[in-house]
């Protein structure tokens, strides 16, 4: 009897084993996040850091805002703004990922500032100073704003890795071009606004 039930007992491990390591080999992905080693800044203490980089080195300005915990976050960090196409498209921006808490007021001015309704978030600045242009991610959807012909009448598309890499591209240009407009036209330093959707 006591040799039936070792037999048992050493069944049941097996299987218990099989399903563990099916569970850990096809449900449980890898989580990849944005790292320092990539150039990244953390926290909204160092946004001043940031807009300061990103003019002594003439740099755009690339801010991610997220929660914690968001899943959305962390599976738009995953799967897409680790990619090697999309770290080398923002690699030559000044980036910085801040994690937005409820009871910080500096962070949720921000969001007040950069009209962040949900998360992820991405706001690009071709400078400290110029206008902020969001690129609009989706993730519960899957879609994000394609900013052709222009910003204003672009449509939301599929999200994969070619289309956010071309929507990082257009809102690159999106944000250069009114960078250029605001330098060309004489007027005091303009109050911190962010592109809309019409």
């Amino acid at each position: 009897m006591n040799k039936t039930l070792l037999t048992r007992l050493a069944v049941v491990a097996a299987f218990s084993l099989a399903a563990l390591a099916y569970l850990l080999f096809f449900h449980v992905k890898t989580q990849h996040h944005v790292s320092s080693k990539d150039g990244w800044l953390f926290g909204i203490e160092q946004l001043p850091l940031a807009k300061k980089l990103a003019i002594q080195q003439q740099r755009p300005l690339f801010i991610y805002l997220k929660r914690s915990p968001c899943k959305d976050c962390d599976d738009f960090e995953t799967d897409y703004l680790t990619l090697p196409s999309i770290s080398e498209q923002i690699r030559p921006m000044v980036k910085i990922s801040i994690t937005v808490k409820s009871d910080d007021a500096q962070a949720q001015g921000l969001l007040k500032r950069y009209q962040v309704l949900r998360f992820p978030a991405v706001v690009i600045k071709h400078n400290p100073h110029s206008e902020a242009i969001r690129l609009h991610v989706l993730m519960d959807l899957q879609q994000v704003w394609l900013p052709i012909p222009d910003y204003k009448r672009g449509n939301y598309t599929p999200l994969s890795e070619t289309t956010l890499n071309l929507a990082l591209s257009e809102t690159l240009k999106v944000a250069q071009n009114l960078a250029e407009q605001q330098t060309t036209t004489p007027s005091q330093k303009p109050p911190e606004t962010i592109k809309r959707i019409q």
